[in-house]
């Protein structure tokens, strides 16, 4: 799976494999916005929170970049305004070999919905692949079908 972010001079493309823990920490940021703007919402609260237990206070930065990759440091972050009618998720991301390259930008609450609903679906897809590889013929009875 692929998320590409058009920043312009360059469009980042962060890549994940099934397991990865980086796409474990997206689908945890893009699950928490879901549920922190329907909170805020409902609730009528404006908040600047990061997603994991970063806190600028205490200069914790090892848990800053909650979103970075082998390429690039990136950082997230949520907020609502508007009494929590309105939310963003807010992302940071650098290249790591050329500094020059960076993007600083919010995503919708609308546009992370649709990645919530394409990362599950994803998560459907791998199961079923998984089942049809389990099912697959395996050594030397593989080998019988061919000849």
């Amino acid at each position: 799976m692929q998320i590409d972010i058009d920043a312009g001079l360059k469009t980042f493309e962060i890549g994940f494999n099934e397991d990865d823990k980086e796409l474990e920490q997206w689908k945890h940021m893009v699950n928490k916005t879901v549920e922190w703007s329907l909170i805020a919402a409902e609730n009528k609260v404006d908040i600047n929170k990061y997603y994991n237990d970063f806190d600028p206070e205490k200069k914790n930065y090892n848990s800053y970049y909650n979103c970075s990759t082998l390429f690039f440091y990136c950082r997230t972050s949520f907020s609502s305004w508007s009494d929590g009618a309105k939310s963003t998720m807010h992302i940071n991301i650098e290249d790591k070999s050329n500094k020059f390259y960076n993007f600083e930008g919010q995503i919708p609450v609308s546009e992370i919905v649709k990645l919530k609903v394409a990362l599950d679906t994803l998560d459907q897809a791998w199961t079923k692949r998984r089942v049809e590889l389990a099912n697959k013929p395996k050594g030397e009875y593989k080998r019988a079908l061919f000849k």
